[in-house]
């Protein structure tokens, strides 16, 4: 058997790193070089947050790839934020990761937003000007990663910013794993299996149903589903981490479980949920109101193959408007709420829905729980 034993230089320093072993004497040697990074181009050169159209897109950022000396070197490339007197590539530097071979990633005001105040933790209502990078991290295709050291970085691109003040929306945190069996399993970028929370500034992110027989699972939030590097894991029983840690395998026994955690303090709880013997499992579930066609027909959601509670659709036209969740295309039993686009039902009132939130929605409700989640997709 023959494998190749490579080592890369980066673009700076061209340092001779260490890279695959071999397995036999007959092995080729094969030095790679980072020889030309990324050329980073953003839409703008100023944002403002504005409260008015959080889902539009705020920020495009293009950039070309960085080309390396041996064409079976991936880049995975990510974005560098840092203030004009920082340096790359030190503890204070905001890295988010945007995937292989990508050389697009748009934002929206909301997200952006989060980044700058979440993230960053920058003043709201203040200007303030950032610079932005683009990191290149080879991987060899076995697929081994290669030290950061190596890795290839733009020139800095200059961002004006002025955050704001919005608590209307807590990031989205999603399972990626087995834990409902083969329904999408361990799809690292499906955004369909999403946590719930009880209002759209929640910080209790919990998760009612059931789970597969031998389930596992990892976390990972909106801005960086699909890149395990940045999932939640558990490197010990109730704790977890960020780009480690083994998958939770808490449910592995099966049945249903109540899944919580809480991002900030990297903690996480898994419980056995008696509540779901005897519910009663609907024939169907459905939208109406004045936001989805009117107060005489439901659009129905589609019931989960892996829980007889899950309800969901991939994608429904919501305008202004009201509207409620309803059972058996009756009122014996329905569900309203005063909160949106995620919340758990807390009263009889129509779910209303203003202006800035009307649009096309991924929606999953939980009849176990009341959950509501309505996830708005792109234009």
């Amino acid at each position: 058997m023959k494998r190749y034993n490579v080592a890369i230089k980066s673009l700076m320093s061209l340092a001779l790193v260490a890279a695959l072993g071999s397995c036999d004497k007959n092995e080729e040697r094969i030095l790679v070089s980072a020889q030309q990074a990324s050329v980073l181009k953003l839409s703008t050169a100023e944002v403002a947050i504005d409260k008015s159209t959080l889902d539009e897109t705020a920020l495009t950022l293009e950039w070309t790839a960085t080309r390396f000396s041996y064409d079976k070197v991936v880049a995975n490339y990510e974005l560098l934020i840092t203030r004009p007197t920082q340096k790359a590539e030190t503890k204070d530097t905001l890295a988010i990761e945007l995937g292989p071979n990508m050389l697009m990633r748009k934002y929206t005001y909301l997200e952006l937003n989060q980044i700058l105040t979440g993230k960053l933790k920058l003043a709201t209502g203040v200007a303030e000007e950032l610079n932005l990078q683009i990191r290149a991290i080879p991987y060899t295709t076995a697929p081994t990663r290669v030290p950061q050291s190596v890795a290839a970085i733009s020139s800095a691109v200059k961002l004006k910013v002025t955050p704001a003040d919005i608590r209307t929306k807590s990031l989205d945190y999603f399972f990626v794993g087995s834990m409902f069996g083969d329904e999408h399993k361990w799809q690292k970028d499906y955004a369909g299996f999403p946590f719930f929370l009880d209002a759209p500034d929640g910080k209790a992110y919990t998760y009612t149903g059931k789970f597969a027989a031998g389930a596992e699972f990892k976390i990972d939030h909106e801005l960086n589903l699909g890149v395990w590097d940045k999932a939640l894991g558990t490197p010990a029983a109730g704790k977890l981490e960020l780009g480690k840690g083994d998958n939770i395998k808490d449910a592995t026994a099966g049945g249903y479980f109540t899944v919580s955690f809480d991002p900030e303090a990297l903690t996480y709880s898994v419980e056995p949920f008696a509540g779901a013997e005897g519910a009663t499992v609907y024939k169907s579930m459905g939208l109406i109101g004045s936001s989805v066609g009117g107060w005489d027909n439901d659009v129905d959601l589609t019931q989960a193959s892996y829980d007889p509670h899950i309800w969901k659709a991939e994608r429904i036209e919501i305008a202004t408007g009201e509207l409620k969740i309803r059972a058996n295309d009756a009122w014996d039993k329905s569900w309203g709420g005063t909160s949106f686009p995620v919340a758990k039902s807390d009263s009889g009132d129509n779910i209303k829905i203003s202006a800035e939130m009307a649009g096309a929605y991924f929606v999953v409700f939980n009849d176990l729980t009341g959950h509501y989640h309505f996830r708005k997709l792109a234009k």
